[in-house]
């Protein structure tokens, strides 16, 4: 199994440039849900659709594409 890759904080302000903006959402995976940090926790948000999307990501979504 591979390990998820994460950006380095340090180079958050080089990938958003200036067309974008740094949004953070702690204890989020990529499928945009809450999850838990044990493998088996994460892989159980993959395909449960009945969990939503974690907070404030359909607002920074919006206004990402708004603007």
């Amino acid at each position: 199994m591979r390990e998820q890759l994460r950006a380095n904080p340090a180079n958050a302000p080089v990938l958003v440039a200036d067309h974008g903006q740094l949004v953070v959402f702690p204890g989020v995976n990529h499928v945009l849900k809450v999850a838990s940090t044990e493998q088996a926790g994460n892989f159980a948000t993959y395909a449960n659709p009945d969990l939503p999307l974690a907070g404030g990501v359909v607002e920074a979504i919006t206004v990402f594409i708004k603007n």
